[in-house]
């Protein structure tokens, strides 16, 4: 959970230029309707060299394959919320089972967001999420030097398009294997 200083600069600058060529000035920043959208800071927590090669988590496919093949449960949030419902409790309940079972195994929680709101904002909500599921899992039972945390705000949804029917499904905590 620990992170460098080198660490946390290459993140920032990475997660800086990739902000800078993501938005170009294509969204508004304007906060949605209401409370102000979905967001995070990222934040890897990892010492030393990075095993994605400075790939996002998120696109490493066979970590979140092998959290879904071990039976890990995604879980969903409430627009411009992180706090858990009582359907993600269960489901949290459940992967604590499955983490409790497999004491080997360390998992990244990865927060997300839908496409409402700023990026910064976004970016933080997602913080909040991946937190909020850690903070979870680890009032359980689980030791949190088995869990890293990362947001990706809305920058890699699970479902492509707008309405509340896709937004619902991009309002979420993934895990994933680390390795």
């Amino acid at each position: 959970m620990v992170r460098t200083a080198s660490t946390g600069i290459r993140l920032m600058v990475a997660a800086a230029v990739a902000l800078t060529l993501v938005t170009g000035g294509c969204k508004s920043d304007e906060p949605p309707e209401g409370a102000g959208g979905d967001g995070s800071q990222g934040s890897r927590g990892q010492i030393g060299e990075d095993p994605y090669g400075g790939a996002p988590p998120s696109r490493d496919a066979e970590g979140i394959a092998a959290a879904r093949r071990m039976g890990l449960r995604t879980v969903y949030f409430d627009y411009d919320q992180s706090a858990l419902r009582s359907d993600a409790q269960a489901d949290l309940k459940h992967n604590f089972d499955v983490l409790r079972q497999r004491p080997d195994v360390r998992v990244e929680i990865q927060g997300h967001c839908d496409e409402r709101g700023s990026n910064e904002y976004n970016f933080a909500l997602g913080e909040r999420r991946a937190k909020a599921t850690r903070d979870y899992l680890v009032r359980l039972g689980i030791p949190d030097n088995r869990i890293e945390m990362v947001s990706f705000g809305e920058e890699s949804p699970a479902a492509p398009g707008s309405g509340e029917a896709v937004w619902a499904k991009n309002r979420r905590a993934e895990f994933s294997v680390l390795r």
